[in-house]
């Protein structure tokens, strides 16, 4: 785990995987009695078990260590990579969008203080992390703009800033609509600081 550099969240995700999945099959084994036709084996039976992601994250956490393992001349070759070993890969969802009647009845379904929520998220496509995340100063009603800048993720129990997805920030146009509601909800609902624990970003939301 020291050896990887990703965001505590992927921290967490390889822990997880590595306890739950990982350590358990093959904790108590010698590295060179762990066989190809093994590894083949294990990742189709987390995925009927556990689904598709959750078993690539435990075949990246397994992969990384027989790695580490020929780096340091523990074994001479990473099973693996062997040709029959096949890396668990998640089915790709179709998306479909949302009626305006759908959008307009989940909106009608909020307290009137999280309305703009499921507008914005309908009107800009922010995630709800980056919803939550939004401060006032991303908001530019002159270039009509929302910036995005910065996201809330769950970090174990706490809630943390953190760069959008990919550590990218972004600009997503701004509507009419959009903009009228933003600006409604300011006037309704005033800003505040807010600032999250393991973080010193304040961000007016």
């Amino acid at each position: 785990m020291r050896s990887r550099s990703v965001d505590p969240t992927t921290l967490i995700r390889y822990e997880t995987a590595l306890r739950l999945h990982v350590k358990p099959r093959f904790a108590s084994r010698q590295l060179k009695s762990i066989k190809p036709s093994e590894i083949a084996t294990w990742p189709t039976d987390l995925e009927r078990r556990i689904g598709p992601a959750t078993a690539r994250t435990a075949f990246v956490v397994l992969h990384g260590t027989l790695e580490l393992a020929v780096d340091d001349g523990t074994i001479k070759r990473i099973p693996a990579k062997a040709k029959v070993v096949k890396a668990p890969t998640p089915k790709q969802r179709k998306i479909v969008a949302w009626s305006d009647g759908t959008v307009e009845r989940i909106v009608a379904s909020h307290p009137m203080q999280y309305q703009a929520i499921p507008i914005i998220g309908a009107a800009a496509g922010l995630r709800q992390g980056e919803f939550f995340g939004l401060g006032q100063e991303d908001l530019d009603f002159d270039e009509m703009v929302i910036h995005v800048r910065r996201q809330v993720k769950r970090l174990g129990r706490d809630y943390v800033f953190a760069l959008p997805k990919n550590d990218t920030e972004r600009e997503v146009p701004m509507s009419d609509g959009a903009a009228l509601t933003l600006l409604q909800h300011i006037e309704r609902f005033p800003p505040r600081p807010m600032a999250f624990r393991r973080r010193s970003q304040t961000v007016t939301c």
